[in-house]
């Protein structure tokens, strides 16, 4: 599904009811040479990075995601142990596995 989102074949309303959503096209340990998507982003001080499943992202709005992150800027595991918590208050259908840090330039405040 995040495919044909990001090919712009899906709006985000349809991907949201998407019957083929949980349908993996490339899996770590089904092949010998695996492609992966990398990224290089700018961090800022005070930025957070998220890697989640989608047993968050199909339960909790980006919205509320972002809410959360700023309400425990600076600490992980009150970030991750909230979003997990409003995961499964919203229903928590699927596994949930969350993993945050924030980054802090050199001198900065440790977490």
């Amino acid at each position: 599904m995040q495919e044909l989102l990001s090919a712009g074949r899906l709006t985000p309303e349809e991907a949201a009811e998407y019957p083929y959503k949980n349908v993996i096209t490339r899996a770590v340990g089904t092949a010998p040479i695996v492609s992966v998507d990398i990224f290089e982003v700018e961090l800022k001080d005070g930025d957070a990075l998220l890697l989640c499943s989608d047993g968050l992202t199909n339960e909790v709005s980006e919205s509320r995601i972002l809410e959360a992150l700023k309400a425990c800027r600076h600490d992980p595991d009150s970030a991750c142990e909230a979003l997990i918590e409003s995961a499964l208050s919203s229903g928590g259908r699927d596994n949930i596995s969350v993993a945050i840090g924030f980054f802090l330039k050199e001198g900065g405040d440790e977490a």
